[in-house]
């Protein structure tokens, strides 16, 4: 059984620990487009000059499927500090821990304590990433507020010069993924994301996108090669909304697909549309050259996740997603294919005591998509509600194989 998913970063994290644990998949390859900008995933796309994607929903992909005790360390951050003496702190403390060999104090918030050899590894790759990034850019790297994952990818990143699928592979080997489980980039090229609200508003980054809190909703997005400056926020935002448009439409860049990502998508058994958010983690890699004729040409199934729980009050329904998909992929081509050849099933819940849950929209779904199979099911994990539960919903994608 081999199985292709369009992911983001946590929206299918339960999902992804019941595939490490069964024995039915062969294959699953996990596409991500590395659009991610924010917190630390920025600045280090800025420290490698925009030349890497960003790294954190990788890093959140891979390490969902491990259980190895190094993904705790992986998942730490560095404190948070925002005043002048915070951050000369930080420094006195990394400078102990690099040079000195003890242990940072917030080392203490994980769940055991680590091992020699873990801090080694930590303080070996921490190391090659600030002196390298001095080395290069002159710069004292602020790790205020820094996931030690992404050093160590970034450190990974710098060994394997900027080679990202060769560091792919390098993480997964220290998380202890099994072999059968791929993380793919969606597209070799990386790209920054931008978005438009139907009033107007800019949204400049995809950290703007996913954490928007307006009630209004986008109207479109663009993915640029660099990302938007403070000079041209200024002069978009200063422009009609029709202008707007057709400044970033001029900036937009249209890129093939990846070698492997479309290689999966031919020859997978099952196509799935990951939960997530939307604007960010699932459409934009659906809009890459060469996707829509992988994705239609392969007759097997095709399962969209419906999200659960709303993340912002813009969040759309089951229904406006599904149309949004089919949108998005025909961008990626002047070919013309069918709709029912892009969704064959929807996941959707039935457990309406979910706060604030995305309508699911089934009425709506069997009058404009009568030929997809709509199955409804409480998917919500009981011990943490709004979020799917990754085995009830890998036993609905079990049975949708076995009935092919």
């Amino acid at each position: 059984m081999k199985i292709s998913i369009f992911s983001g970063g946590r929206g299918n994290k339960n999902l992804f620990k019941a595939f490490a644990k069964t024995k039915n998949i062969h294959e699953l390859n996990v596409i991500v487009n590395g659009l991610d900008d924010g917190a630390s995933t920025g600045d280090i796309r800025r420290l490698m000059d925009y030349k890497i994607h960003g790294i954190s929903d990788f890093l959140k992909t891979i390490t969902a499927f491990s259980d190895d005790p190094i993904i705790d360390i992986m998942e730490l951050r560095f404190p948070k500090n925002d005043t002048f003496f915070g951050r000369i702190k930080l420094i006195s403390i990394l400078h102990l821990f690099l040079e000195e060999n003890i242990t940072p104090p917030f080392f203490s918030n994980l769940k055991s304590k680590p091992t020699k050899k873990q801090l080694n590894f930590v303080r070996k790759n921490l190391l090659n990433f600030v002196q390298n990034i001095y080395k290069f850019k002159e710069e004292i790297v602020d790790l205020s507020d820094y996931k030690i994952g992404n050093i160590i990818f970034a450190s990974l990143l710098i060994k394997n010069s900027l080679d990202f699928k060769l560091s792919i592979k390098d993480f997964c080997e220290i998380c202890n993924v099994k072999d059968n489980i791929n993380v793919i980039q969606a597209t070799n090229f990386p790209l920054y994301l931008i978005g438009i609200l139907k009033n107007g508003t800019l949204l400049p980054n995809e950290a703007s996108i996913v954490l928007s809190r307006t009630t209004d909703l986008i109207n479109k997005t663009f993915q640029v090669v660099n990302p938007l400056t403070l000079n041209q926020i200024r002069k978009i935002s200063s422009l009609e909304i029709n202008e707007k448009l057709q400044y970033l439409e001029a900036l937009e860049t249209k890129v093939e697909a990846g070698v492997d990502t479309l290689k999966s998508l031919d020859s997978s058994e099952l196509i799935i549309y990951g939960s997530g958010t939307p604007y960010s983690s699932i459409l934009p890699s659906l809009e890459y050259l060469g996707i829509v004729e992988s994705i239609a040409t392969n007759k097997c199934p095709k399962i969209l996740i419906a999200n659960l729980k709303k993340e912002t009050d813009n969040f759309l329904g089951t229904s406006s997603l599904i149309k949004d998909i089919i949108d998005f992929l025909h961008k990626s081509s002047t070919k013309n294919y069918l709709p029912e050849d892009y969704i064959t099933h929807v996941l959707v819940s039935s457990n309406n005591d979910i706060e604030n849950k995305i309508i699911s929209d089934i009425e709506e779904i069997k009058i404009n998509y009568p030929w997809i199979t709509i199955i409804q099911d409480d998917f919500n994990d009981l011990n943490n509600i709004g979020t799917h539960d990754g085995y009830k919903v890998l036993d609905s994608i079990i049975k949708i194989l076995n009935n092919k």
